[in-house]
């Protein structure tokens, strides 16, 4: 494909779970494996009883510990990537652009899934869950120097890092793990309840249906930092 001109200087952080593929794949996970009902700690988040970081290693605490490789291909033979998602890793290859896939999800589906698609060489920053600490899975966060009770694995501090060294940060996402880091960055993709929430809250951001459409406006983004 002709790549387009891309302003010097960007960086990418991207959502997997709904942003990377249509269907929130760790929704689908829990649905299909999970050993009670998960859906019972997100009212509880809402409520304020919990926190999100909390809310999040509860459900997929509800996971089996001795069924990894079958989850992982659970979610590589179910999930549905939105297209462009290679044309964009390969359009940021060539023009020397970071993409980083960020994610409140657990990294052995993310991965699994970039790999069928021969993407595993795509830096991916996520919670992690454990299978060698009894019945179920154990998250934990130690992929990220910051831990956020909001959503666990911290999407700012990544930003935080690219915008200290002089990078225009833009984020892609969809949903309540990415509303505080498009408050943090220089431009925001929005779809789902991303897009309702910078609607409601006055933040600028472009909506999206594919990456393609990513692709197509980053010609048109101005560098903000020096």
């Amino acid at each position: 494909m002709t790549q387009p001109d891309v302003p010097g200087k960007l960086a990418l952080l991207i959502d997997f779970d709904g942003t990377v593929t249509e269907q929130d794949m760790g929704v689908a996970l829990l649905d299909a494996f999970a050993l009670e009902d998960w859906r019972r700690f997100e009212p509880m988040r809402e409520a304020g009883l919990i926190v999100g970081r909390e809310c999040l290693a509860s459900e997929f605490g509800c996971l089996p510990s001795d069924r990894e490789e079958e989850m992982a291909r659970f979610v590589r033979e179910e999930a549905v990537v939105r297209p462009g998602l290679r044309e964009l890793v390969e359009l940021c290859r060539e023009g020397d652009i970071p993409l980083n896939v960020v994610s409140s999800g657990l990294g052995f589906y993310i991965r699994s899934v970039l790999s069928a698609h021969g993407l595993s060489d795509v830096p991916v920053f996520s919670s992690r869950g454990t299978f060698d600490a009894g019945e179920r899975v154990r998250v934990v966060y130690d992929e990220c120097p910051e831990i956020c009770d909001s959503v666990g694995a911290c999407k700012c501090y990544h930003a935080l890092k690219y915008a200290q060294m002089g990078y225009t940060v833009v984020s892609v996402g969809d949903g309540f793990s990415d509303t505080c880091l498009a408050g943090q960055v220089d431009y925001v993709f929005a779809c789902g309840r991303l897009r309702a929430h910078c609607e409601a809250n006055g933040i600028p951001h472009f909506p999206f249906n594919d990456f393609h459409d990513v692709i197509a406006r980053l010609p048109q983004l101005t560098p903000r930092r020096a």
